[in-house]
Protein backbone atom coordinates (compact mmCIF):
# COMPACT_ATOMS: atom_id res chain seq x y z
CA UNK A 1 0.00 0.00 0.00
CA UNK A 2 2.46 2.09 0.54
CA UNK A 3 4.81 1.72 -2.35
CA UNK A 4 1.57 2.44 -4.27
CA UNK A 5 1.08 5.97 -2.61
CA UNK A 6 5.09 6.74 -2.89
CA UNK A 7 4.92 5.56 -6.87
CA UNK A 8 1.27 8.05 -6.87
CA UNK A 9 2.75 10.50 -5.33
CA UNK A 10 5.62 10.92 -7.68
CA UNK A 11 3.65 10.32 -10.80
CA UNK A 12 1.37 13.01 -9.70
CA UNK A 13 4.53 15.58 -8.73
CA UNK A 14 6.08 14.94 -12.30
CA UNK A 15 2.72 15.55 -13.96
CA UNK A 16 1.86 18.97 -12.16
CA UNK A 17 5.82 20.05 -12.70
CA UNK A 18 5.06 19.54 -16.64
CA UNK A 19 1.78 21.08 -16.93
CA UNK A 20 3.03 24.01 -14.24
CA UNK A 21 5.74 24.79 -17.28
CA UNK A 22 3.25 24.63 -20.31
CA UNK A 23 1.19 26.97 -18.01
CA UNK A 24 4.12 29.12 -17.32
CA UNK A 25 4.96 28.98 -21.26
CA UNK A 26 1.67 30.42 -21.56
CA UNK A 27 1.52 33.05 -19.24
CA UNK A 28 5.15 34.36 -20.80
CA UNK A 29 3.14 34.88 -24.40
CA UNK A 30 -0.11 36.28 -22.89
CA UNK A 31 2.42 38.66 -21.39
CA UNK A 32 5.32 39.10 -24.02
CA UNK A 33 2.04 39.95 -26.74
CA UNK A 34 -0.14 41.56 -24.26
CA UNK A 35 2.74 44.02 -23.98
CA UNK A 36 3.28 44.32 -27.45
CA UNK A 37 -0.90 44.86 -28.18
CA UNK A 38 -0.83 47.81 -25.41
CA UNK A 39 2.17 49.62 -26.75
CA UNK A 40 3.84 48.11 -29.56
CA UNK A 41 7.35 50.49 -28.58
CA UNK A 42 7.30 48.26 -25.12
CA UNK A 43 9.49 45.36 -27.01
CA UNK A 44 7.77 43.07 -24.88
CA UNK A 45 7.98 44.41 -21.53
CA UNK A 46 9.23 42.47 -18.46
CA UNK A 47 8.50 39.35 -20.24
CA UNK A 48 11.37 39.70 -23.25
CA UNK A 49 14.28 37.87 -21.50
CA UNK A 50 17.06 40.18 -22.14
CA UNK A 51 16.16 43.33 -22.91
CA UNK A 52 18.95 44.62 -25.25
CA UNK A 53 18.57 41.23 -28.03
CA UNK A 54 17.35 41.70 -31.07
CA UNK A 55 13.93 39.62 -32.73
CA UNK A 56 12.32 40.03 -35.81
CA UNK A 57 9.37 42.50 -35.44
CA UNK A 58 5.95 40.93 -34.95
CA UNK A 59 3.43 42.48 -36.66
CA UNK A 60 1.99 45.87 -35.51
CA UNK A 61 -1.82 46.37 -34.34
CA UNK A 62 -2.07 42.87 -32.69
CA UNK A 63 -5.58 42.05 -32.10
CA UNK A 64 -5.20 38.11 -30.30
CA UNK A 65 -3.46 35.12 -30.55
CA UNK A 66 -3.53 31.29 -29.72
CA UNK A 67 -0.76 28.71 -28.92
CA UNK A 68 -1.15 26.11 -31.88
CA UNK A 69 1.95 23.97 -31.13
CA UNK A 70 4.85 23.90 -28.23
CA UNK A 71 7.47 21.57 -27.37
CA UNK A 72 10.59 21.34 -25.16
CA UNK A 73 14.35 21.13 -27.03
CA UNK A 74 17.58 21.99 -25.87
CA UNK A 75 20.24 24.05 -28.01
CA UNK A 76 22.44 21.91 -29.62
CA UNK A 77 25.81 23.39 -28.17
CA UNK A 78 24.48 22.99 -24.72
CA UNK A 79 22.14 19.91 -24.18
CA UNK A 80 21.25 20.96 -20.69
CA UNK A 81 19.94 23.89 -21.60
CA UNK A 82 16.15 23.23 -22.46
CA UNK A 83 13.21 25.59 -23.18
CA UNK A 84 10.10 25.85 -24.82
CA UNK A 85 9.57 26.58 -29.03
CA UNK A 86 6.04 27.85 -28.87
CA UNK A 87 3.96 28.53 -32.58
CA UNK A 88 1.72 31.33 -32.11
CA UNK A 89 -0.90 32.15 -34.30
CA UNK A 90 -1.31 35.96 -34.51
CA UNK A 91 -3.87 38.03 -35.73
CA UNK A 92 -3.44 41.79 -36.59
CA UNK A 93 -4.61 44.53 -38.70
CA UNK A 94 -2.49 44.62 -41.80
CA UNK A 95 -1.73 47.76 -43.27
CA UNK A 96 -4.91 48.94 -45.98
CA UNK A 97 -7.07 48.05 -42.28
CA UNK A 98 -8.03 44.09 -43.25
CA UNK A 99 -7.35 41.09 -40.60
CA UNK A 100 -4.55 39.25 -41.30
CA UNK A 101 -2.71 36.37 -39.30
CA UNK A 102 0.25 34.84 -39.25
CA UNK A 103 2.67 32.01 -37.11
CA UNK A 104 5.26 32.91 -35.34
CA UNK A 105 7.38 30.85 -32.97
CA UNK A 106 8.99 32.59 -29.53
CA UNK A 107 11.47 30.68 -27.31
CA UNK A 108 10.51 30.54 -23.68
CA UNK A 109 12.83 30.03 -21.47
CA UNK A 110 12.61 29.73 -16.74
CA UNK A 111 15.39 32.61 -16.73
CA UNK A 112 16.87 30.84 -13.77
CA UNK A 113 17.79 28.01 -16.73
CA UNK A 114 18.61 30.59 -19.55
CA UNK A 115 20.96 32.63 -16.56
CA UNK A 116 22.53 29.01 -15.82
CA UNK A 117 22.97 28.63 -19.88
CA UNK A 118 25.13 31.41 -20.27
CA UNK A 119 26.93 30.60 -17.12
CA UNK A 120 28.30 27.40 -19.34
CA UNK A 121 28.95 29.58 -21.99
CA UNK A 122 30.77 31.84 -20.34
CA UNK A 123 32.73 29.31 -18.74
CA UNK A 124 33.87 27.56 -22.08
CA UNK A 125 34.53 31.12 -23.63
CA UNK A 126 36.60 31.86 -20.65
CA UNK A 127 38.67 28.39 -20.57
CA UNK A 128 38.89 29.20 -24.30
CA UNK A 129 40.83 32.18 -23.93
CA UNK A 130 42.98 31.22 -21.04
CA UNK A 131 44.17 28.47 -23.55
CA UNK A 132 44.62 30.71 -26.47
CA UNK A 133 47.04 32.64 -24.49
CA UNK A 134 49.06 29.68 -22.96
CA UNK A 135 49.49 28.87 -26.29
CA UNK A 136 50.10 32.05 -27.03
CA UNK A 137 52.72 32.77 -24.70
CA UNK A 138 54.30 29.34 -25.14
CA UNK A 139 55.21 30.53 -28.87
CA UNK A 140 56.35 33.78 -27.55
CA UNK A 141 58.75 32.18 -25.02
CA UNK A 142 60.67 29.66 -28.11
CA UNK A 143 60.59 33.37 -29.87
CA UNK A 144 62.17 34.98 -26.76
CA UNK A 145 59.23 37.50 -27.36
CA UNK A 146 57.67 39.21 -24.10
CA UNK A 147 54.59 37.11 -22.81
CA UNK A 148 51.01 38.06 -23.52
CA UNK A 149 48.99 39.59 -20.31
CA UNK A 150 46.36 37.24 -19.00
CA UNK A 151 42.97 37.30 -20.17
CA UNK A 152 40.37 39.09 -18.88
CA UNK A 153 37.85 36.49 -17.77
CA UNK A 154 33.59 37.72 -18.17
CA UNK A 155 31.49 36.34 -15.33
CA UNK A 156 27.96 36.52 -15.67
CA UNK A 157 25.66 38.89 -14.44
CA UNK A 158 22.02 37.86 -13.29
CA UNK A 159 20.76 41.20 -13.54
CA UNK A 160 20.80 41.41 -17.26
CA UNK A 161 18.13 38.84 -17.87
CA UNK A 162 14.19 39.61 -16.69
CA UNK A 163 13.19 38.84 -13.40
CA UNK A 164 9.88 36.95 -14.53
CA UNK A 165 10.47 33.50 -13.88
CA UNK A 166 9.74 32.86 -17.31
CA UNK A 167 10.13 34.88 -20.31
CA UNK A 168 10.42 35.27 -24.30
CA UNK A 169 13.71 35.03 -25.29
CA UNK A 170 13.09 35.66 -29.03
CA UNK A 171 10.51 35.55 -31.58
CA UNK A 172 10.66 34.72 -35.06
CA UNK A 173 8.02 34.30 -37.99
CA UNK A 174 7.13 30.18 -38.60
CA UNK A 175 8.33 28.72 -42.17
Amino acid sequence: MKRKLIIGSVVISVLLSGCQFLESSKSAIDGYLGALKKDPGSKGGKWKCIENTHSQETPKNIQSWEISDQKQTSKESDPDAKYQLVSVKIKYIAPGNFESSQTWVAEVWNSDELFESQKRLIAKLNQLSIDSTNLANKVFKESGEPQAPEPKLTTPDRRTITSSKYCVARVYKAE
